[in-house]
């Protein structure tokens, strides 16, 4: 089977609307949602890219990638945060967990900020 789309976990209905087309581009346009309870081999089958937040409810980064590991994920897992304080930590950890797994982290930024009160 030809891996074709984004599997985003636990991102709400109106994150999966935004945010995977501003990370990933046009292949945005595939993504399905999951839960971090939902992630294992059977859902992961057509997926080329995994996305989370580095801390969702109930999980993290690290939490994802071992699930990714142990299910022998091929694919490519994207790990966001609008900052982060310590980035090489979080990219430690997860290699870690799951040497071999294509991970990169992107901090998307707080955006515009609203002047005045």
């Amino acid at each position: 089977m030809q891996r074709s789309s984004v599997l985003a976990v636990g991102l709400s209905p109106s994150q999966v609307g935004s945010i995977p087309s501003r990370l990933v581009g046009t292949l945005g346009q595939g993504t399905h949602s999951v839960s971090f309870q939902e992630l294992g081999p059977d859902r992961l089958d057509s997926a080329m890219i995994v996305l989370s937040p580095v801390v969702g409810v109930g999980f993290d980064a690290v939490d994802v990638a071992m699930r990714l590991h142990a299910a022998d994920f091929r694919g490519r897992y994207i790990a966001f945060a609008p900052t982060l304080p310590n980035y090489e930590l979080i990219r430690r950890e997860v290699q870690g967990v799951a040497p071999d797994l294509n991970f990169d982290i992107i901090e998307t930024g707080r955006g515009p900020h609203l002047a005045g009160r």
